[in-house]
């Protein structure tokens, strides 16, 4: 589990840093959080929210691989070289198809529910599925790196912790959405569980555990009763 654990820290803080450094994915992570609010609100059906949802992570894990190539040329090549030129624009068109790509998807995917709304026939039934449920933690994920690389690192405070919003943001849809007392016991046994389990590591803080379960809770409550 600690092992896992330092795995998740690896990667969660190379998309910090991805998100930090390179604007073209701060822009990513915003267009990804617009698109899949759109995704409930129009409360999109299994398949279409997972062509939208798997765009996003294309886009996103696109240029990562972006960022990635392109700290490796300037690592190791100090000097303006003809083929490092090549490998990073061929990089970036990379990044420039699956963006297209993305585009045409939700061209697709959001013209006939935001034909419908414009001509006032759109009725939303207010209903949480497996799917939304999906698309609602993908959202406080996206939500809860973008708030802490733009408020928190800039106030130099405590970090929140992803998993732990994750968690609190599952927990609450649960709550929200199941009518089985069984049900939601389990998932509070569980998410005890992992808490207990980021507790028992030295190097993540009480308060960040903290921050991200109340974040991950007032997400998802906004999201479940506004949107």
């Amino acid at each position: 589990m600690n092992r896992w654990l330092h795995s998740f820290k690896y990667a969660y803080e190379g998309l910090s840093y991805a998100y930090s450094t390179q604007k073209n994915m701060r822009f990513h992570f915003f267009a990804g959080i617009i698109v899949l609010i759109f995704a409930i609100y129009f409360e999109l059906p299994q398949l279409e929210i997972l062509f939208v949802c798997t765009v996003i992570c294309l886009v996103i894990v696109m240029e990562l691989i972006n960022t990635a190539i392109e700290k490796t040329i300037d690592l190791t090549v100090k000097d303006k070289h003809p083929i490092a030129k090549i490998a990073k624009d061929v990089a970036a068109a990379a990044v420039l198809v699956s963006a297209v790509f993305a585009v045409i998807v939700g061209l697709v995917v959001f013209y006939n529910p935001i034909l419908i709304w414009i001509n006032g026939e759109f009725v939303k039934t207010h209903e949480i599925s497996r799917v939304i449920t999906l698309v609602v933690l993908s959202l406080v994920f996206l939500c809860t790196i973008v708030i802490q690389q733009t408020i928190f690192n800039k106030k130099n405070t405590t970090q929140i912790n992803l998993m732990s919003a994750l968690n609190a943001s599952a927990l609450t849809m649960v709550v929200l959405s199941d009518t089985n007392a069984i049900h939601i016991l389990l998932t509070c046994f569980i998410s005890i569980l992992l808490v207990s389990v980021l507790l028992a590591q030295k190097e993540i803080k009480i308060s960040s555990i903290l921050y991200g379960g109340v974040l991950g809770t007032i997400l998802t409550l906004f999201i479940y009763f506004f949107i």
